[in-house]
This record gives structure tokens, sequence and C-alpha cells, in this order.
């Protein structure tokens, strides 16, 4: 009983948070049904897609500072103060080079916090591959949007009017975007990220950043339609042999941190395969494998990062028998395993239930590489849950969750599988 009232005074001392959340979801709920477009003046506009994903950043940015409990408070809270404002307005701005600027100035920031808060001497090397796998990207991008604003002279995020059929300006567009997804072959810089930020910038990273990438590959391919439609199949295919690639990388990495992280790139890889079909179903699956994929690896990391302060490790091979010593841990490890792969009721099913759909839309050629990518799905989820909680370990003592840390982890899990519920109301 205790434990529940420790939990309700946590929630009151971060009421201010709580009650910004409890409004937006409300508001949530009175817009799910109808909601197509909100003009707030000529230079910001909500969409659906764009006021879920504020809805995300306002979530988890929330949980961040329930999170934080380190030194240098002043400057922490200016970074992700600072990030919290340029994503609410990278998702929001209606034209497309401010959407460029702040994509670009958000960057700076995520390094200076990877930087700042790494706890290894290499988070140096990690944030040095991540600025420098942008740099060449982000330049071909600013020579590509003056290239359209030439031809067209109109760089409106949300209503693109004309069509562009140059090659230069769809690789320039898109290469950006893949980039900080990522995608397989461009992937590199985002597990030596992960495994050296600190907690609260791998949440960062994995629920707010890679959402960067594939929101900007929605918003672009109104214009490049033309164009990459006839070759939507070699996409296709490419998107769908990456996903079952990196599952077969999961399935060999003993560090934790390292699955999650390529867990992620095969759930981005998986999610092309949607926006490349080109259909409207198509388009709404990735808004739902976006959110889920936010809450479920950030729940991932943190409870990873639990197992790390308690036993210093994030080995397969070292950690074992958790059930044993971290009861509650075990159960919420089982639940979001189960959400990273897609077990209904979370919104990871209905993500990729709809993705599948799209693709088979296309062709039946794909059940081939969709069957290899559920297979996989499940074995280095299952792999990461069973070899971690059962086994033998050599401590005699319980080390279970906090009451806040329960809290955290609950505020994860919740929104990850009860909207699935909401949407059928």
């Amino acid at each position: 009983m205790m434990k529940y009232f420790f939990m309700l005074s946590l929630i009151y001392k971060f009421s201010v948070y709580f009650k910004f959340l409890m409004l937006l979801n409300l508001f949530l709920v009175m817009n799910l049904f109808d909601f197509n477009y909100m003009n707030l003046s000529s230079f910001y506009m909500f969409d659906e897609m764009s006021y879920f994903l504020t809805m995300l950043v306002v979530w988890v940015f929330s949980l961040i500072f329930l999170i934080f409990n380190g030194a240098n408070k002043l400057y922490f809270y200016f970074l992700i103060k600072s990030l919290n404002l340029l994503l609410v307005l990278i998702f929001i701005l209606v034209d497309f080079f401010y959407f460029y600027l702040f994509f670009e100035v958000s960057l700076i920031f995520m390094f200076m916090m990877i930087i700042s808060f790494g706890k290894q001497f290499e988070r140096l090397s990690a944030g040095m591959y991540m600025i420098f796998y942008t740099i060449f990207p982000s330049l071909l991008m600013l020579l590509g949007i003056y290239k359209y604003y030439d031809f067209c002279s109109d760089l409106v995020l949300f209503f693109w009017v004309n069509q562009s059929k140059s090659l230069f300006i769809s690789l320039s567009f898109m290469l950006m975007f893949l980039i900080k997804m990522p995608i397989f072959l461009f992937h590199y810089w985002l597990p030596k990220a992960h495994v050296e930020a600190s907690l609260e910038g791998s949440i960062i990273l994995a629920s707010i950043f890679l959402k960067l990438g594939s929101y900007g590959v929605y918003r672009v391919l109104a214009v490049l339609e033309s164009l990459l439609n006839f070759y939507k199949i070699y996409f296709m295919i490419f998107f769908l042999v990456s996903s079952v690639l990196v599952s077969g990388f999961c399935c060999l990495q003993v560090d934790l941190k390292m699955l999650i992280a390529y867990s992620s790139i095969v759930h981005m890889s998986f999610m092309m395969v949607a926006l490349m079909s080109f259909l409207k179903f198509g388009y709404f699956s990735i808004l739902i494998i976006m959110i889920s994929h936010g809450l479920c690896s950030s729940g991932l990391f943190f409870l990873v990062n639990l197992i790390y302060q308690r036993l210093l490790s994030r080995s397969i091979i070292m950690i074992k028998g958790l059930i044993s010593i971290m009861p509650g841990l075990t159960m919420f490890m089982f639940l979001m395993s189960s959400s990273n792969f897609s077990c209904p009721p979370s919104l990871n099913f209905m993500g990729e239930f709809h993705i599948i759909l799209s693709g088979l839309k296309i062709t039946n050629v794909f059940m081939v590489f969709i069957m290899m990518y559920v297979f996989f799905s499940a074995l280095y989820s299952l792999m990461m849950y069973v070899c971690t909680q059962f086994g033998k370990m050599d401590v005699y003592m319980k080390l279970d969750i906090y009451n806040l840390e329960f809290l955290i982890i609950m505020l994860f899990w919740l929104p990850l599988n009860m909207i699935f519920f909401i949407k059928f109301l």
C-alpha cells in the first residue's frame, strides 16, 4: 500500500508535467476520429502526423525530467528544453527551409548531449561519427532545396504543389533522411552513439531523433512520387532484405544496448516498405510504428539501464537469473520484449500488420521476406528476455525496481498498449 501512496506523491511532485500531458491526451481523444489539418499561423500547422509526433515529444521529454538524477542539472535542463522546443518546431513548421535549419540545429544539441553526459571516453568518437555521417548529406540537401525552389518557388512542407523528376533533387532529399533514420548501409553511427550516450541521450535518439528521418521521408515523398514510383519494387525489396539482415545481426549481439540499437534499424527499414508502397493504409502504419517504436525502445533502454546500475554489466553472457533477484523488472522486460516483436495488443502489432498488408498489396513475393523478418524479430526479442531472466546468478539479495522506476516504466508501457483500445472505442 505504501508503494501506491509514494507513487501518488511523485505524481503530485511533477504535477505540472502530468497536468499538461492529461490535457493533451484529452485533446487527442477529442480529435482522434476527425483530424486532418489545423492551421495555427502562416508558419505553423498541424496534421495528424505532426500532431501525434508532437505528443510523443512532450510525453518522452516529460519522462526524461523524471529520470534524470545526475550532476550539472542546469546545463542538462538547458539542453533538454532547447531540444524539446526545436523538435516541436520541426514537426509543426510549414516552410521546408526552416524545417531543414532546425533539423540541423537539433543535431548540434544532440552531439553536445552525447559528449557531455556519456560515461566513456569513446563518446567523442561516437559524436564525431554522428556529425560526419550527416555533414555531406546536409550540404547536398541544402543544394537540393535551392534547386527545387529555383524550379517551382514553393517550399510549403504540408502541401507540395509541384512534383520533381530531377534525380539530383530526389537523391539530395532522400539521402539525408535515410541516414538519419538510419537504414542499412548508413547505420554505423547509431549503435556507437547509443552505446556511448547516457540513458537520456539514448531515449531521445531512439524515440525522437530516428523519427525525424522517417518524418522527413514522409513529407518529401509527395514531391518525389512521380520519379520513385517506377523503382518502388526495388526499394521495397532492398528494405525488406535489409530488415532481415539486420535482424540476423541482432541475434549475434551480446551487448543489450547494441541489440536494442540494431532492432531500431530493423523497425525503421521495415517501416520504409510501407512508405514506398504509396498506399494510404501504408501511411497510416508508419505513424503507428513511429509512436510505438518510440515508446518501446525507450522503455527497453530504461530497463537495460536499471540492470546496468545494479550489476554493472550489459552483457547477455554475464547477466543471468534476473527473475530471482529482480522479479518486478522481469515482468516489464517480458512486456516490453513482446511489444518489440509486435505481439498484440501493442501498437507495434497494428502498425506491422498494416505494413505487411501494404507490401502484399504490391506483390505476394514479399511474403518470403516478411516471414523471415517476423521469425528473426521474435527470435532476438525472446533471446534478449530468456537469456537475461533465466539461469543461475551468484547474487543472494533482492535488487528489484524502486517506486519511481516502476512508475516510469508503466508510463512507457501503458500508452504503448492502451491507445490500441482507444482507437476502437
